[in-house]
């Protein structure tokens, strides 16, 4: 999960908006906490380069270690 919202995040396809008082990213790195889990259950929905967040972490999940960003 982390390394699927990582890739979004690092190629700005989640909108600034959503991650300016984001409790769970330190710099621009994902945090897994409460927050990062909760943030993530509210967004389950959400498109983000036409797939849903489960959608991004499951092919990521799916491939393992050598799961790379395809963006």
């Amino acid at each position: 999960m982390q390394k699927a919202v990582q890739c979004l995040i690092d190629h700005d396809v989640i909108p600034e908006s959503e991650l300016r008082k984001a409790k769970w990213l330190k710099g621009d790195r994902v945090i897994l906490n409460a927050e990062f889990t909760n943030w993530y259950t509210t967004h389950d929905n959400v498109n983000y380069k036409g797939r849903t967040l489960p959608d991004w972490t499951d092919q990521a999940e799916k491939a393992g270690e050598t799961w790379q960003c395809p963006l």
